[in-house]
């Protein structure tokens, strides 16, 4: 860098101190405050709040809908095995009529059965 470069970039430095002092001198403290806010940085803080939030909602509102499915699916479950009891010991009693000998509830097509998964 030459002598005169360097003289023209201590010159530019000077004005633009003295332009930065002038407009510090004519607004107020708050509205220098205001000035210095990044804007952008606030506006895409706002939108990635407001995205998460709406996103987390909608999680929040498909878990709750999957544990009420679970929820339903279980209760129907109980249900059917309970109907499965009822219908295998009406079953027992009709051979129990007809001279048959009742098969344990954990024996083979008893509610119990090692079949029944619950």
């Amino acid at each position: 860098m030459g002598v005169r470069m360097f003289c023209d970039f201590l010159k530019l430095r000077r004005w633009e101190r003295h332009v930065l002092a002038q407009r510090e001198r004519q607004e107020s403290a708050l509205a220098a405050a205001f000035r210095c806010i990044p804007w952008s940085g606030v506006a895409m803080f706002f939108f990635v709040m407001i995205f998460f939030g709406i996103d987390l909602g909608a999680g929040i509102k498909h878990t709750a809908r999957q544990i009420q499915e679970k929820k339903e699916e279980a209760a129907q479950s109980v249900e059917v095995q309970k109907m499965q009891a009822r219908q295998w010991s009406v079953e027992q009693v009709k051979n129990f009529r007809e001279g048959e000998i009742p098969k344990p509830s954990w024996a083979e097509g008893g509610p119990r059965g090692s079949n029944n998964p619950l």
